[in-house]
């Protein structure tokens, strides 16, 4: 990561590697800087290093899933504030919970990218 460019940070957390590297793509071809988790303890570590502008996050995670995540993040001072994304395959009743949890917005799986690129802009756009 260079740390002269200014463009916002997104953290994509996901277990499938596959599902990071179709966001992260488009989120760098759509000018974003952009920082990876594989897992749950990753992105909290992540989360409050680097202190992302919005992380996109995938509920239904081995070892520390998504929802652990968001609380942590939640209830540390210095992240509380940053957007959340939840990522999910999740159905309605997931979904209000995940907002009821603490994530800005919940977008299902599978997302087009340029969905998901939409979404950041809007949360940016929106700070």
């Amino acid at each position: 990561m260079d740390p002269t460019d200014s463009s916002p940070l997104v953290l994509i957390v996901d277990d499938d590697p596959d599902g990071r590297n179709l966001y992260s793509y488009a989120l760098k071809a759509a000018g974003f800087r952009v920082e990876e988790a594989a897992d749950g303890f990753e992105a909290v570590d992540k989360g409050y290093k680097l202190k992302p502008q919005v992380i996109l996050m995938d509920l239904l995670m081995p070892r520390l899933d998504g929802w652990e995540v968001v609380s942590w993040l939640k209830k540390n001072p210095t992240t509380r504030e940053i957007p959340i994304v939840a990522v999910t395959g999740a159905q309605e009743d997931v979904q209000k919970m995940a907002v009821a949890a603490g994530c800005h917005a919940v977008l299902t799986k599978p997302c087009p990218s340029g969905r998901v690129v939409d979404e950041v802009r809007q949360i940016l756009a929106a700070r």
